[in-house]
């Protein structure tokens, strides 16, 4: 959540998945969970 970059990131990289919000909440941890975005 802190880190929009890193989101972004992952919402590119696995824009199949779109899972990019479980992706970002393993590396940016509860933090991307709770932004679900």
């Amino acid at each position: 959540g802190t880190i929009p970059r890193l989101q972004r990131k992952c919402f590119r990289v696995h824009p199949k998945l779109n899972s990019f919000e479980g992706v970002a909440a393993k590396e940016s941890g509860d933090n991307g969970g709770e932004r679900k975005r």
